[in-house]
């Protein structure tokens, strides 16, 4: 369906999408102002198909080789897709990125495709991986929403890469590639995320068992000449099901990453980052209790 106005915006966005800046017409084309999109992640009106690889085309920017233009189709108020010519420059504040979106795709309909750029797997925060897996899930009918579990992945070996390094130095660089490929190919919907140096979290079918996946893992090191030692692969998993609400979703996650409290990894959840203080004022609470009950007792 053609629109009647133009296509031009240009969006300020962060690694993860959020909108920092805009301007353009937005009422028109999204259904909102440019001030109410603010702080709200454009990925939403991203086509759905596109919207895993808009990621990794925000991810592969700052690199000196990066793809700068290609094809985006834009979801629109009236939820119809539209072709966009996307281009796009790296921020003045490190991780923002300048988004330029016009009518011009007709035009330069073979400017490339997103599916196929080779870009690295988004490090995102808890907040951002949330986001992600509510929009892999949101637009399915709940027919076709399977069961889904989330694993946290830890490489020790990429945690701490000096023995890996001391073999070879290029081979933590050549394991982190290989294991990241592998992950891809086992994620719902592309997503799989770092949250820390050699820490993944992996949205995946529960038909997909947690131990074929470690199999794949373990595979990319042999290749590489690495003993599952050096690897040092954990796993820990956690049902979702097939649409978890967003109170759940929240306590999902962060048990997931708090499993990793039982490696000794330090965890930076909201419930971690608190504990000190609530530990503290539960504390000074029980010093006043007695305080109380020994004036009391006097």
């Amino acid at each position: 369906m053609a629109m009647a106005f133009s296509w031009n915006f240009s969006f300020l966005l962060d690694g993860s999408g959020k909108i920092l800046d805009v301007q353009g017409n937005c009422v028109q084309a999204f259904g909102a102002t440019g001030q109410e999109m603010i702080g709200r992640s454009l990925l939403p009106h991203i086509a759905p198909a596109e919207r895993a690889h808009f990621r990794r085309f925000l991810a592969q920017l700052d690199s000196p080789s990066a793809i700068r233009q290609s094809i985006l189709h834009i979801r629109s108020g009236l939820r119809t897709n539209h072709a966009c010519l996307l281009q796009a420059s790296v921020g003045s504040e490190p991780g923002t990125y300048h988004i330029n979106l016009t009518d011009q795709a007709v035009e330069l309909a073979e400017a490339g495709k997103l599916a196929d750029l080779p870009a690295p797997i988004p490090r995102v925060t808890v907040d951002e991986l949330e986001q992600l897996i509510e929009m892999a899930i949101s637009e399915l009918p709940d027919h076709q929403v399977p069961p889904l579990d989330l694993t946290v992945i830890e490489i020790g070996g990429l945690i701490d890469h000096t023995a890996i390094a001391d073999k070879d130095e290029s081979l933590p660089g050549h394991l982190q590639q290989r294991i990241e490929q592998s992950l891809i190919v086992d994620a719902f919907d592309d997503v799989v995320c770092l949250i820390d140096e050699g820490i993944y979290v992996l949205l995946h079918e529960e038909a997909e068992p947690v131990a074929d996946i470690a199999a794949d893992l373990h595979r990319a090191a042999q290749d590489l000449g690495i003993s599952d030692k050096l690897l040092d692969l954990k796993q820990r998993t956690v049902k979702l099901g097939v649409r978890p609400s967003r109170a759940r979703l929240r306590a999902l996650v962060d048990e997931a990453l708090l499993l990793r409290a039982g490696a000794g990894r330090n965890i930076t959840t909201p419930t971690r980052r608190f504990a000190p203080l609530l530990w503290s004022g539960v504390a000074a609470a029980l010093v006043m209790l007695v305080a109380v009950g020994l004036m009391f007792m006097v």
